[in-house]
């Protein structure tokens, strides 16, 4: 009759069947399976280090950085009592698609919206006018919806090429993804984007494809309604 295996506990498990079967497993054999078990273990607690999880984090940025090397960037940010908003200049040409969606061209250097010249800079100057802007507060909390997926992927790997992303770590506590917490407090929806739960939680509709009316949408969102929730519980 053979041994029943429950569960297995690496390579050590085959020694264990073997003797209950009544085999005996030659010291080669049990001295590397002991060495297996002990390379398994110190990967797995290799894996869990800071230093593993940051690299995780940069091969992650790096993919979606390769994705969106040629995306139009406009940047809005927006406090209680004041907001920063700003073009950034593309670092190639934008793509037809993109121009259609947006309405944006990028043509002899120039950033242009539907024709006409818009004011835009390069993205180290809008980096640091964006610290200088949280420098204004205290306890900064970056509040974005979907933001883990890209948009946090896309300002690291921004921050790091232009050197910044310590500077820019001194100046925020942390981040908040309402795409987690809508799903938290409204379950069974058919869809989470922004765009869908402006109009079913809301009953309007905006232009999705603006950052400034993206961030404006959010802010009504998050005070109308997670706020409420918090305030119920």
């Amino acid at each position: 009759m053979y041994p029943r295996l429950v569960r297995c506990d690496g390579h050590r498990s085959v020694l264990k069947a073997n003797v209950s079967a009544g085999l005996s497993p030659v010291v080669h054999t049990k001295k590397l399976f002991t060495l297996r078990d002990l390379q398994a273990k110190k990967r797995k607690a290799m894996a869990m280090t800071k230093k593993a999880k940051l690299h995780r984090i940069q091969l992650k940025s790096k993919r979606q950085h390769s994705a969106s090397s040629c995306e139009v960037r406009e940047g809005v940010e927006n406090h209680t009592d004041y907001n920063y908003h700003s073009f950034v200049l593309p670092s190639c040409q934008v793509t037809p698609k993109a121009a259609e969606i947006t309405g944006i061209t990028f043509e002899n250097g120039q950033l242009l919206f539907k024709g006409n010249v818009m004011p835009a800079v390069g993205i180290k100057k809008y980096l640091n006018d964006f610290i200088s802007f949280l420098d204004k507060s205290h306890n900064n909390v970056i509040i974005g919806h979907n933001i883990c997926n890209y948009d946090c992927m896309v300002l690291y790997t921004a921050l790091e090429k232009c050197s910044l992303l310590d500077k820019f770590m001194t100046s925020v506590s942390g981040f908040v993804d309402t795409l987690l917490l809508f799903k938290s407090s409204h379950p069974d929806l058919s869809s989470y984007s922004q765009p869908y739960l402006f109009q079913t939680l809301l009953g309007q509709t905006y232009d999705a494809h603006r950052a400034d009316e993206d961030v404006d949408a959010l802010y009504t969102l998050v005070n109308k309604l997670l706020l409420i929730i918090v305030i119920l519980k």
